[in-house]
């Protein structure tokens, strides 16, 4: 009985050692600064559907963020302080939740953080979309013609965020 399985085991390795595993290719790169951010329309979490042409002629900070990302949960009050401010002034932030719960998981986080601005509820494609998100938050500033102004990784300074948020509504 021993040598029987031995034998199997031998020949389950030799099989493995020959198998195809499949491989998730690397995401795409991302939009650069002056492309055109990619289009989506995604799940809202308040209901209904988020589409990013919806924003064109306003000005986008479209922050990728999760429930479980502490830096993230950290941002999110110097981006509703800046909704806040330039809200009424063709400004809003969009927040796109990468949690796997989705509106379920986001929803009771959203309201104990108080947020005040659109989010959607991401999903893999357009992650990969905008680069795979290798890390959060990851965040685009979208000008009013819908091309990425700025791209930002981590947590930002919120005077870095207000400075260029003024230079793109002033374009």
């Amino acid at each position: 009985m021993k040598r029987v399985r031995a034998a199997l085991f031998a020949l389950a390795l030799t099989a493995l050692a020959g198998a195809q595993i499949p491989v998730m290719p690397p995401p795409a790169p991302g939009p650069q600064i002056g492309q055109r951010a990619p289009a989506f329309t995604l799940a809202g979490l308040r209901g209904g559907h988020v589409a990013l042409a919806r924003f064109r002629g306003k000005v986008v900070l479209l922050d990728f963020w999760a429930t479980w990302c502490e830096p993230c949960r950290q941002e999110i009050p110097k981006l509703i302080a800046l909704q806040r401010e330039f809200g009424g002034r063709g400004f809003t932030v969009l927040g796109v939740a990468l949690d796997d719960g989705g509106a379920p998981v986001v929803r009771p986080v959203a309201r104990r953080l108080g947020i005040s601005y659109p989010i959607a509820i991401g999903t893999i494609p357009v992650a990969a979309a905008y680069g795979g998100m290798e890390g959060l938050p990851t965040a685009f500033l979208l000008g009013r013609d819908g091309r990425v102004r700025q791209i930002y990784y981590g947590v930002q300074r919120q005077a870095e965020l207000r400075q260029a948020i003024r230079a793109a509504l002033a374009r």
